[in-house]
Parts: C-alpha cells; structure tokens; sequence
C-alpha cells in the first residue's frame, strides 16, 4: 500500500456548514455535479463535489461513518508544486500561478460537539508533496483560520501528528483507547478534548 497523509482540520459542530459553503473558495469547481449533504442540524447543502465519482445524496451524523468526496482543490505553485506536476506535464505552471494537483479525498466525520475535515492525498507521491510544499501548507491554514478551526496537523500514518503550522514538531495524542470500526477511528470529541488538555499541560 501507498501513503495516504492528509490534514485534518478541527472545528465546533455548528461551524461544519460554513466549512462546507467556503470549500468551493480553495477548489476547482469545474464538476457539473452536485453532492447534497444533510447536516446534523437538519439542514441541506449542495456543494459541487462528487462522492466515489457519483453525484450523491448524503447524511452527515454523529456516530455513522464519514462523508466521502471527491475534490480538486488549487495552490499557489511553489517550487515543490512545480516539480511535482512537472512529472507528469511537459510544460509545469509558473511559479505563483494557482494550479490543481489531482484529486484529493475529503473525509467528513462529526461527533456531538465537534467535527474534522480531513483532506487526504490520493498517491504517495502527493503525500511526500504535502510535507513538501508550504504553499500547500500556508492554503490549508489559512483556510483553518478563514473558518475558525480550532486546530489541525497533518497525519503521516505513523503514531504521532505533524503540526500543522511546523511540520518539523510533532504532535502525541493517544487515541488506542477509542478507536471504532470505520473511519475516523477515534471517538472526534474525546479527541479534541484530549488535544486540548495536552496544550493546557504545556
């Protein structure tokens, strides 16, 4: 198997829907098809995204496994972006251009207070390209802020995080304890609240 890393932004529940609407603002909207989504809030949204590549009519809820879709998101190239799509296009993009990389899986999960966008690269080498890449990284915090995320990191499938800010720190949260049987495979909440307890330790 490949890598799969992603970065995984956390949010307050109430806030998901507003993440979701401002999604299309990093992204590529090209896709003619629309994935309804019904919130925990009872609420509708559509957003143009597909899900395993289908339009879909989706529920978003604590307890049941994640929303599954299909993005296209855009970066600043950098020179990290420029070698990468270089590999697989004659003419790379300039540098500062916006660009897509290929498609990149977002998983949504939502506990009773919280909830977690988690956007996961889709080949290894796109993975390497997320550790690589601060244009990258500079997109997806600066959308963590843009929608008051509380904090996010950058999972490398090992047994610690990458903090989303400084990769180079590494971030130790245990979560052996509350794993469940389909993805994410920890208790969201208790997650956060651990997280958070750690950083009062400090």
């Amino acid at each position: 198997m490949g890598l799969n890393y992603s970065f995984n932004l956390y949010y307050a529940l109430d806030l998901i829907e507003t993440v979701l609407q401002q999604l299309p603002s990093i992204a590529n909207c090209d896709c003619d098809k629309l994935t309804e989504i019904e919130l925990p809030n009872g609420r509708y949204i559509s957003i143009p995204f597909t899900s395993n590549f289908e339009a879909k009519r989706l529920k978003l809820s604590s307890g049941q496994e994640c929303v599954e879709l299909d993005t296209s998101l855009i970066f600043p190239v950098d020179e990290p972006i420029r070698k990468y799509v270089l590999a697989y296009d004659d003419t790379p993009p300039e540098i500062g251009s916006l660009t897509k990389i290929g498609y990149i899986y977002l998983h949504v999960s939502v506990g009773i207070r919280f909830g977690e966008i988690s956007f996961m690269a889709a080949t290894s080498s796109m993975s390497r390209l997320f550790l690589d890449s601060r244009s990258i990284q500079d997109t997806f915090i600066n959308f963590m802020r843009l929608t008051e995320g509380l904090f996010g990191y950058i999972d490398v499938e090992d047994y610690y995080y990458l903090a989303i800010t400084d990769p180079s720190q590494r971030i130790d949260i245990e979560t052996s304890d509350i794993e469940i049987d389909f993805y994410p495979y920890y208790d969201i909440d208790l997650f956060v609240d651990r997280y958070f307890s750690q950083i009062d330790r400090k």
